[in-house]
């Protein structure tokens, strides 16, 4: 109900409502070994959703199909069996440059998750991808396709 200078009147919710599109959420197959000290694009290679088929398994990449402000995030689950996970860096890239970034520095950890997000305003046919930078003291870092992801909306406006 909306009160128009005292009268109530009804509105259908149809009119009102509205959906946070496009909208994507990637995720992995199986768990990827990335080099030891090295910028890595992480294997999303399937989609849960992805509302405007923007999603390239390939390539790994999300290409915006309009312009406007996105939410971007992932989480990035990494572990080393030999308790000795020492950094991790999580870069979102758009359009080719790092626009988020976050360091995690567990210290001789088994493992370790990391979550990364924030808004910007793409414009249409920006790619957004994620990399991660590990070190591992011994051993090397897996990242856990289970406890990965990597997703996104359009804000509404």
């Amino acid at each position: 109900l909306i009160s128009d200078a005292g009268t109530l009147k009804r509105v259908d919710y149809s009119y009102l409502k509205s959906s946070n599109t496009p909208n994507f959420l990637a995720t992995m197959s199986a768990t990827q070994t990335p080099t030891s000290s090295a910028q890595v694009l992480i294997n999303f290679d399937q989609t849960t959703y992805d509302s405007a088929s923007g999603y390239n398994t390939s390539s790994k990449k999300y290409v915006i199909p309009s312009a406007g402000y996105y939410h971007i995030y992932t989480c990035v689950n990494l572990y080393n069996s030999s308790n000795d996970l020492d950094r991790i860096i999580l870069y979102i890239n758009i359009g080719g440059s790092t626009r988020f970034q976050t360091d995690s520095q567990p210290l001789n950890a088994a493992s370790d998750f990391v979550y990364l997000g924030g808004v910007y305003n793409c414009s249409a046919n920006d790619d957004v991808e994620i990399k991660v930078y590990q070190v591992s003291g011994s051993g090397t870092g897996t990242v856990a396709n289970d406890k990965s992801f990597f997703g996104g909306y359009k804000l509404i406006t």
